[in-house]
């Protein structure tokens, strides 16, 4: 009965529990993978060693955060978000959503993302945390193109890249191109301007580390 009265939205998790306050929602609605996947980590550690420590929250540090990037010789970038109001399960599912966005732009654009995180302890601000390999990159990357044989489409894939560099290597077309983003900076400074991002996330910035 209980979980008939939850929309069919809030059941799409890894894990239902259900507010015992406020039975038509699920608290654990904006549980990622990720965030999932440690749980069970520490579910086992706590069972092959107990201890009161794992009831104790951690608060989100910068210093650690950054100390952990530099001993893995790692490029951080730490982003504040500044959540919208609105139900709790609301508000988190939309913070997960900007985080997970962000990933997924990052590895389409090159970037190396090696660890990633979040934090938000539901009252203030949200930490979206990102951790790179080889930061800068280079200013200019490969395309791959069609086969040689295949003139339409290489004609097409010439026009789509005007100005680009073109060799052949093995019987096909590749392009060099001038990179639009070399580092995640910059490439967040254009992603915190899209409307999508702005009916997510009431505000957003980098931290100076």
């Amino acid at each position: 009965e209980i979980l008939r009265n939850l929309n069919v939205a809030k059941l799409q998790s890894r894990l239902v529990i259900v507010d015992p306050v406020q039975k038509d929602r699920n608290v654990t609605a904006a549980l990622s993978d990720e965030k999932f996947r440690l749980f069970v980590l520490a579910a086992r550690k706590f069972l092959r060693k107990p201890s009161l420590d794992f009831f104790i929250e951690k608060r989100f540090e910068v210093d650690e955060i950054k100390m952990l990037a530099d001993k893995k010789r790692l490029y951080l970038v730490v982003v504040k978000a500044v959540p919208q109001k609105g139900k709790e399960d609301v508000v988190g599912s939309k913070l997960l959503k900007a985080f997970e966005y962000f990933c997924g732009k990052f590895t389409e654009h090159g970037f190396d993302l090696k660890e990633k995180g979040w934090w938000w302890d539901k009252a203030e601000n949200a930490y979206f945390w990102f951790m790179f390999k080889d930061v800068p990159l280079p200013n200019e990357k490969k395309l791959v193109g069609p086969p040689v044989k295949m003139r339409e489409e290489v004609k097409n894939f010439k026009k789509a890249h005007k100005g680009a560099r073109f060799f052949i290597d093995n019987g096909r077309i590749f392009a060099v191109v001038k990179r639009t983003f070399v580092k995640p900076e910059q490439l967040l400074a254009r992603l915190f301007a899209e409307e999508w991002i702005k009916n997510k996330v009431k505000a957003l910035s980098i931290l100076r580390i």
